[in-house]
């Protein structure tokens, strides 16, 4: 198979590859260095996806002990917890 491929083969990849390159400068935006907050601006997400993988991250590396609550955030905990039992 390989002795049957011609100089199309490399004509057709270079092609192809050259026009994917136009195809990434032109139209896809640029992200480097920005936040995953700033990207859910640049792509529209209006649904904060971000954020709630920023809190779902923080929430199994507290549980894990990877990070250790503050005095305010177990303040914050408890009288949400006391709110959510009152009602």
């Amino acid at each position: 198979m390989l002795e049957h491929l011609g100089f199309g083969t490399f004509v057709f990849f270079g092609a192809f590859s050259f026009l994917g390159g136009l195809f990434i400068m032109f139209l896809v935006p640029e992200t480097k260095g920005l936040t995953l907050e700033e990207m859910d601006q640049v792509f529209g997400d209006s649904k904060g996806l971000a954020a709630a993988d920023l809190a779902r991250q923080a929430a199994i590396h507290r549980r894990l002990g990877l990070l250790v609550d503050t005095v305010d955030d177990k303040q914050d905990a408890e009288s949400k917890g006391s709110h959510d039992e009152k009602a």
